[in-house]
C-alpha cells in the first residue's frame, strides 16, 4: 500500500526519532504532527522535534556537501517523484538511506 505524503513525513520523523533513541509513542507523533497548524511544512517539523529536544537546521545542500554531517539526517530531495528520508549512515563512499516504506539502499 502507497503511503499518503503525511503519512510518508511521519513514518521518517519516527525513524529518525528511532535513531536518536528519543523516547515516542506513535500515537503521539502522530498527534503532535497532525495537530501542528503548519503540517506537513519543514516549520511544524522542526517545531515538533525541538519540543522533543532534538537539535534542527533547515538548509539546502548538494550532495557532497551531506559528507561533512554528522547523522541521522532527514532529507527532502527537489523534484516530483523525490521522496523523503532518513540518511541514518554516511562513509567515505557510502550514504544509507532509510524511507518511509522501510526499505534501506546503499
Amino acid at each position: 500500500m502507497k503511503l499518503s505524503y503525511n503519512d510518508q513525513i511521519i513514518k521518517i520523523v519516527s525513524q529518525l526519532l528511532t535513531l536518536l533513541k528519543v523516547p515516542f509513542t506513535a500515537k503521539s507523533l502522530r498527534d503532535d504532527l497532525e495537530t501542528h497548524p503548519d503540517f506537513p511544512s519543514i516549520y511544524a517539523l522542526t517545531r515538533v522535534l525541538r519540543s522533543r529536544n532534538v537539535e534542527t537546521a533547515v538548509v539546502k545542500l548538494s550532495a557532497d556537501q551531506l559528507f561533512v554531517l554528522d547523522t541521522p539526517i532527514l532529507i527532502f530531495p527537489d523534484g516530483e517523484q523525490q521522496k523523503p528520508a532518513c540518511i541514518s549512515r554516511i562513509d567515505d563512499s557510502y550514504i544509507t538511506l532509510q524511507y518511509p516504506e522501510g526499505q534501506v539502499v546503499f
